[in-house]
């Protein structure tokens, strides 16, 4: 079953609450004020069931300006929004300001309900309908259906349910993974049963009878006796449910406003980056200044430092640091309102970038670059400048606590980057930013050779600690972990070879025996003799085999060879030296002397080879800085 919840909007008075109670049969309006008032206080809740079985959960969200953060804490939680205009009045102040709200809270998908047509003559309604279009054109709601309603003659009622229905149909609804999070947005008491909340899940999933934290708090521990979705008991609540829940050993004053549920004692933080963007027609903030923050059911003070502009402007955004009042909980991706400190206009929203960044106490260029890094590349960049923060090499279980996100997901978005390796490790796996990686694998067998030459009595090559300590003791555990994990995987290579506790360069610290001398002759010769015509892997393997040579032998030989300078790997291929210096000569002779470059097709007729191996050729010239390119031309740079 798919898991959604719809939400109102729009101004006060345009029939939001009648409309529930016309689609569903539930009054929002339960208490006494609202009723003698005549107006929607408080959030207000109710379900529509269809007959397929799907359920999906209403907040209905007051309509006066007086209440926008109550609105907030409502549709934070939201899938589908329904944004309800009355034909009679028109586009008014908090029509525009919930559209602008729930854009910025990243919803996408929604319904536009033109109610009170009943009060109108179809003229009147054809212009509302057409007014309603120019509103909402360059927003989500753009291709949305605007459906005429009337919640006293019914008219509408049934089509709109409908288009509701098919909007659940095709839409993907969020999934159930992640840490579980809800912002529980009232609280109430049952005889026999203690105190309930009740809110939207807007991550993850829990279970009947287990535990979960309330946060902020003292890091007590609360055990899920009974819960509910949509009114009816239930086992399990999921991502997009609106549900009550019963927790043995609450007290009323255990729950503020705020107040999140987890099944983690995720990490707290009072400074946030993130990336905003202002509303029309609001005014323009400065580097710093104030404003009210609104995050779930969160609402408190925060200081605005710009990073990536001087002056933001209505209508454009950046990258700024947030200072806030008081410790919220959050992470990457999460979205917030901003209004202004005297509470009566909404500026415009953003969401989270780094929820624990290092504190950005001045606006240099390197801090823009990496903030708007963040913002741009999505949370695979996020992840990657968590791990750099942490010194390139950080646990799974440790990025995870960081930044409050499941390490599923977090693998999940690892895996579309080439940025970031994986190592397992025990229960948990090793993250590292690859740049480290392929130095750190270019370092280690610097250093056995280097221990080596310095230690020549000691007739051996150094220990696993000795490595880590040469050049990485100030590193820390995880990194030592890490250096076990690169030295593994060479020694897997046959580029390092273990006897014992200590290491080795593999062919270089023991004597060969004969049976290996020839084997080193064998293949270096059939290197020589190939030329120009690359053998492949399995050639070599194939003509190994004739002298009795296994793949792992062979492997230790095309190593020694490449170690001693007799042949060169270039990406996964095996050139003799002799071969490759002679294409150097002959190149040299042809343009070092020349202002004129060579393409590919002439380096080939030049050498008689073909188009793979000048390409090789070429790409290790180019690293050796003999060669540059530009464009399709190759110049020499220096003599050989």
């Amino acid at each position: 079953m798919k898991h959604f919840i719809l939400g109102t909007a729009g101004h006060i008075d345009h029939g939001k609450t009648l409309l529930v109670k016309a689609l569903t049969g539930i009054d929002c309006d339960t208490h006494d004020e609202e009723k003698k008032r005549g107006i929607t206080i408080h959030l207000g809740f109710a379900h529509l069931d269809f007959p397929s079985g799907e359920v999906v959960g209403i907040v209905d969200m007051p309509g006066h300006k007086d209440f926008i953060h109550t609105m907030v804490s409502g549709a934070s939680g939201i899938d589908i929004a329904l944004l309800a205009i009355s034909a009679d009045s028109g586009i008014m102040p908090q029509t525009r300001e919930h559209l602008w709200i729930m854009q910025a809270l990243g919803i996408e998908k929604g319904l536009v309900a033109m109610t009170k047509v009943d009060a109108v003559d179809s003229e009147t309604a054809e212009i509302a309908e057409e007014d309603i279009k120019s509103f909402i054109k360059g927003t989500f709601l753009e291709k949305s259906p605007i459906i005429r309603v009337s919640s006293v003659t019914g008219q509408g009622i049934e089509e709109l349910r409908r288009e509701i229905f098919e909007l659940v149909k095709i839409s993907e609804p969020r999934t159930g993974e992640g840490i579980f999070r809800m912002y529980p947005d009232r609280i109430f008491s049952i005889p026999g049963f203690g105190s309930v909340l009740t809110g939207s899940v807007v991550e993850g999933k829990v279970k009947k009878e287990e535990k979960v934290f309330l946060i902020p708090g003292k890091g007590r521990e609360f055990r899920i006796r009974r819960m509910e979705r949509h009114g009816k008991e239930t086992d399990e609540i999921f991502t997009g449910d609106r549900a009550s829940v019963n927790l043995v050993g609450l007290e009323r004053e255990d729950f503020v406003r705020g107040t999140l549920i987890s099944n983690r004692l995720l990490e707290q933080t009072r400074m946030i980056d993130s990336r905003i963007t202002l509303f029309k027609d609001v005014k323009k903030l400065p580097v710093w200044s104030n404003v009210i923050f609104l995050l779930g059911t969160n609402e408190l003070q925060a200081r605005v430092h710009l990073i990536s502009a001087d002056v933001l402007k209505p209508g454009e955004s950046a990258d700024v640091q947030l200072q806030l009042s008081k410790s919220v909980v959050t992470r990457y991706g999460d979205r917030f309102i901003v209004r202004s400190t005297s509470d009566d206009c909404t500026l415009g929203g953003g969401y989270v970038t780094d929820s624990h960044p290092l504190h950005h106490r001045r606006r240099t260029e390197k801090v823009r670059k990496k903030t708007a890094r963040i913002a741009e590349g999505g949370f695979s960049a996020a992840i990657y400048e968590e791990i750099g923060k942490k010194g390139g090499v950080v646990r799974l279980s440790n990025i995870s606590r960081s930044m409050n996100v499941h390490e599923n997901q977090i693998l999940m978005e690892v895996e579309k980057t080439k940025k970031i390796s994986v190592f397992t490790h025990k229960n948990d796996f090793i993250l590292a930013e690859r740049d480290e990686e392929i130095s750190v694998r270019k370092k280690i067998p610097a250093i056995i050779r280097s221990f080596i030459e310095k230690n020549p009595l000691l007739n051996r090559g150094p220990t696993s600690d000795e490595i880590k300590n040469s050049a990485f003791a100030k590193k820390g555990q995880v990194y030592g972990e890490f250096i076990l994990k690169l030295l593994d995987d060479l020694r897997k290579n046959g580029i390092v070879g273990k006897k014992g506790e200590n290491w080795s360069m593999v062919g270089e610290t023991e004597e060969m025996d004969q049976k290996q001398v020839e084997w080193v002759g064998i293949v270096g010769k059939f290197l020589e003799d190939a030329g120009l015509k690359i053998p492949r892997y399995g050639e070599l393997a194939q003509h190994a085999a004739k002298f009795k040579m296994g793949e792992k032998d062979l492997n230790l030989v095309l190593n020694y060879l490449v170690s001693k300078k007799k042949a060169y790997r270039i990406e996964g291929e095996y050139i003799s030296t002799k071969t490759v210096e002679e294409a150097k000569k002959a190149l040299t002779k042809e343009i070092s002397h020349s202002d004129r470059g060579l393409t590919v097709a002439q380096f080939r007729d030049l050498i008689g080879g073909n188009r793979k191996i000048c390409l090789l050729l070429f790409a290790l010239f180019d690293a050796e800085g003999l060669t540059v390119r530009k464009g399709d031309l190759r110049f020499v740079i220096r003599k050989s």
